[in-house]
């Protein structure tokens, strides 16, 4: 197995369970995490040494390396880590308090950060490893009323770019992956809509909002998992992984627009110089 090891963050439900289902299947071994992990009990039934349940809130430095250090007591070393717990604050950017924005930075980006930290020396070190960070399509293409969930996501994916470069001739892999609208409990509870919604907005945000409170979302996140452990598996992965029919459009359309606004102002761009 190229990473025998992992660690996964936010296990207890959604893309993080499957994804240790998928693993844990397939042979490998797992550090599964939850800020309360006795709803992971399922997993050490089913699989027993194979999965390592520890306590992880990823605001805590605590947590983290503790959870680390269970995993490498029980297994040697962590190969792969991926960096899932994660939630959405949603409204205008004028509607989201400051201190939301942090939360939300605290979690989705500094959280993910500190796990990073937590486990890249040991790879650098023995020269091989993985770090695949869940984004989201938003962390490519921000929306009406997604501006600070997908700024903390685009702030990841740009760490993620940094680190490929950096880490991939020490052995070490990093894959973006970038979902659409999945079947999992982000929609739910990890879903927070603005409360505060200006009439302004009402035709911008309001409309996004409405989307997602009916959105019947029909992607599958046991093949989303599956999708991510293939990738990983791979000689020589991706950087970036879209998943999802809806990911593929907004993807496109956010490459068609960027090429747009360039070519329309490449005159200029390329004018720069001294006489």
């Amino acid at each position: 197995m190229r990473y025998q090891t992992w660690l996964i963050t936010g296990t207890s439900s959604g893309f993080g369970l499957c994804l240790a289902k998928e693993l844990l299947s397939r042979g490998y071994q797992v550090v599964a995490t939850a800020r309360r992990p006795d709803v992971l009990s399922e997993l050490t039934e089913l699989y027993g040494n194979q999965v390592c349940v520890a306590k992880l809130d990823v605001c805590s430095k605590v947590d983290i390396e503790a959870a680390v250090l269970a995993g490498v007591e029980r297994f040697g070393s962590i190969d792969a880590v991926v960096n899932n717990a994660g939630f959405g604050v949603f409204g205008g950017i004028e509607e989201v308090s400051i201190d939301e924005a942090r939360r939300q930075f605290e979690t989705n980006f500094f959280g993910a950060l500190n796990v990073i930290h937590a486990v890249v020396d040991g790879m650098r070190v023995r020269r091989h490893g993985l770090i695949m960070n869940i984004s989201s399509i938003a962390g490519f293409s921000s929306f009406p009323g997604s501006g600070i969930y997908g700024a903390s996501k685009f702030a990841l994916e740009a760490v993620s770019e940094s680190l490929s470069k950096e880490l991939k001739m020490l052995g070490v892999r990093t894959i973006i992956v970038e979902p659409g609208a999945f079947r999992t409990d982000f929609l739910g509870s990890n879903f927070t809509a603005h409360q505060t919604q200006l009439d302004d907005y009402r035709e911008s945000v309001g409309e996004v909002l409405d989307y997602f409170a009916q959105l019947q979302a029909d992607g599958d996140p046991l093949k989303a998992a599956k999708a991510m452990v293939d990738v990983a598996e791979q000689d020589d992965p991706p950087m970036r992984l879209l998943l999802g029919d809806d990911a593929w459009h907004f993807a496109m359309e956010k490459m068609e627009s960027l090429r747009t606004d360039f070519e329309r102002t490449k005159d200029v761009t390329l004018s720069m110089k001294f006489d």
